[in-house]
């Protein structure tokens, strides 16, 4: 028999008491638990008409006699930023039991939340009390909120401030600068003296401070007082601008927020805090205005000597991989001046680390001649290269795709000789012995690689047990340990429709390859099969048709081939993502409809999250040192 806890009990009487308080005409229906909250409101009008407007309800209730306990409630930060995530604000309310009160507030307000490593705490106080008689105060609230979330707003915004009087440390003399600034802006503000009137808050704590569009997601920023300095009326005025900037840039009002900060000359602001770096430059750099914010940023580089304006900026064009050529050209000349910058301070390991950084961006962007180039070069500049294991381990990169495998390996033994920080450093060598064609060799660093990774399970590793299998089954069932490969012959004999042959000039002919597993199927040898397409599909990543027929063929085979059709799976969805479920799904539908239903439920099943590989970039420093900073 169920025991009926006293929690359950307090659960209950903090529903009803929420209930009691909330209007006929308004509809409470309870909601699943798989979204992690107790119910739903939906908002009627006075005639009994829907508006549309439904909010979520997190019900917490305690017994506590501490106020701190009563009015501070904590959070797994997953949990906040699950309720964050809907497009329905969710309310949470704390019952005091002892009270009899029901506190209120909004999981989107950032305002009211203290952030620790693990929790976030919500704060309650005396003037966020629930009662029959304010309970409007949630409607105009949420009426509010889905009008910024439109974007049903335009300058000048009606513009609200209030004061934290809760803690009694904001002097009133603050918030009446403030009211000079939103006063002193009249083409972008419009003050008002309701909340209700309001779409735009300026919410002044005492150490703290915030601009929101009603707490609708990305919209909010805050700055620490204590943190910044000059506190004078313009550059109060500068920051309030750039912090209202920032949100329009988040609201996707791109337009408005280039015009306050190029109207206001707000570069400057971008050297006071880190925040704004990390909120402005991704927009500034991606946007129109790329190279005006560049050159401005390179007039900063030339006259100080803190260059991390210039650091951050190198990360956000390091990341950029899909620049139009315009932008490609005006991020070069930005590399190029940081050059300029360290061979005028005769800073030759900052020179080498600059043209390091330049080989970084081509190759990011596919130009792997010029990105070998300029690691070569900046080996001249700064001799420690000559002993870092990343450093042998990139050039090794540069090579293979460059199709110079033999000279690839030698670089990647070096690198594994020097401890490279890469852990799929003895896989990349095993990937270059194999397209060298000393496949016995490779299947050996294979092996080690998947040996001393075993046990971790922060990468991926799904490719290097394919190619083992393959390669491993291919030289067990007679094929060579060792070929000089001839690709133009095996295109030839493929051409010519001559499978074996083909395969025999070039065991990594991924055509042939595919022929043969058609063959194989047609004569039920699933195993085969699967080798085959299994093949053509890791030498043709992006042919998809390669990728469904190896996840077939090994759906078939009950043996060896089995455990590695998980692996086809979660490298196919690495390669192709939802095009690959699609058409594996389209193609099992109409061809294999009795197995369809069976096998995309495998697939689902071992989809997850791909580990993407991290981007590395290395930063000056103003101590004639460098910042290793992995993405």
């Amino acid at each position: 028999m169920a025991v009926r806890t006293r929690n359950h009990i307090l659960e209950d009487i903090s529903r009803n008491v929420f209930n009691e308080i909330i209007p006929e005409k308004w509809v409470v229906r309870d909601k699943s638990k798989d979204y992690g909250i107790d119910c739903e409101v939906e908002i009627f009008d006075d005639f009994g008409n829907p508006t549309g407007i439904i909010f979520y309800v997190q019900l917490k209730a305690t017994e506590s006699k501490v106020p701190y306990n009563i009015k501070n409630l904590s959070f797994e930060k997953s949990k906040i930023f699950q309720f964050q995530s809907y497009n329905n604000p969710v309310l949470i309310v704390r019952y005091s039991h002892l009270e009899n009160k029901l506190y209120y507030n909004w999981a989107n307000d950032i305002t009211s939340q203290i952030i620790s490593e693990k929790k976030i705490i919500v704060k309650f106080s005396d003037n966020q009390i629930l009662l029959s008689e304010n309970i409007e105060i949630l409607k105009n609230y949420l009426i509010r909120y889905h009008s910024a979330l439109q974007g049903n707003y335009r300058f000048p915004v009606n513009t609200y401030i209030s004061i934290d009087y809760h803690n009694h440390k904001t002097p009133i003399s603050v918030k009446q600068l403030f009211k000079t600034i939103i006063t002193n802006n009249e083409k972008y503000f419009k003050l008002v003296r309701n909340e209700n009137d309001s779409i735009l808050q300026l919410k002044i704590g005492d150490t703290k401070t915030y601009l929101t569009l009603t707490d609708t997601n990305f919209s909010s920023i805050g700055y620490e007082i204590e943190n910044l300095n000059e506190p004078s009326l313009d550059y109060f005025n500068d920051i309030l601008l750039a912090c209202f900037s920032i949100i329009l840039f988040n609201s996707n009002k791109t337009e408005q927020a280039n015009d306050i900060f190029f109207n206001n000359d707000l570069m400057k602001v971008l050297n006071l805090n880190d925040d704004f770096l990390v909120n402005f430059l991704p927009h500034l750099l991606n946007g129109e205005h790329c190279e005006k914010v560049l050159n401005e940023i390179n007039s900063l580089f030339d006259t100080s000597k803190n260059n991390f304006i210039q650091n951050i900026s190198l990360i956000i064009l390091m990341i950029s991989n899909k620049l139009s050529n315009d932008k490609q050209i005006i991020c070069e000349k930005f590399l190029q001046k940081q050059i300029e910058y360290c061979v005028s301070r005769n800073y030759k390991q900052g020179i080498g680390i600059s043209y390091y950084n330049l080989g970084n961006f081509h190759r990011n962007l596919g130009n792997f001649k010029e990105s070998l180039k300029y690691y070569l070069i900046a080996r001249k500049y700064n001799s420690e290269y000559k002993n870092k294991g990343y450093y042998y381990c990139e050039i090794a990169g540069l090579l293979f795709e460059l199709q110079k495998y033999y000279l690839s390996s030698i670089f990647y033994k070096k690198s594994i000789e020097l401890k490279a920080e890469n852990e799929f450093a003895k896989a990349l060598l095993g990937d270059a012995l194999l397209h060298y064609g000393d496949y016995n060799s490779a299947i050996l660093c294979f092996d080690e690689f998947l040996t001393e990774q075993k046990e971790n399970n922060k990468i991926d590793k799904e490719e290097w047990y394919l190619k083992y299998f393959c390669i491993n089954t291919l030289i067990l069932n007679g094929y060579p340990t060792y070929q000089r490969r001839n690709i133009k012959e095996a295109i030839k004999c493929l051409k010519e429709n001559d499978i074996a042959n083909s395969i025999e000039n070039d065991m990594l002919c991924s055509g042939a390859w595919f022929q043969n597993g058609l063959i194989a199927n047609e004569n039920k040898n699933n195993l085969e099969a699967f080798v085959s397409f299994s093949m053509s599909a890791l030498f043709n990543k992006s042919e998809i048709s390669n990728w469904i027929l190896a996840t077939i063929s090994g759906f078939f085979e009950n043996e060896d081939a089995y455990i590695h059709v998980f692996y086809i799976i979660k490298l196919a969805y690495f390669y192709h993502s939802e095009n690959y479920i699609d058409t594996l799904y389209n193609y099992s539908y109409e061809k294999l409809n009795e197995i369809h239903e069976q096998l995309m439920k495998l697939v689902d099943m071992v989809i997850n999250d791909i580990n993407n590989e991290p981007l590395t970039i290395r930063l000056i420093d103003d101590d004639f040192g460098h910042e290793i900073i992995t993405i």
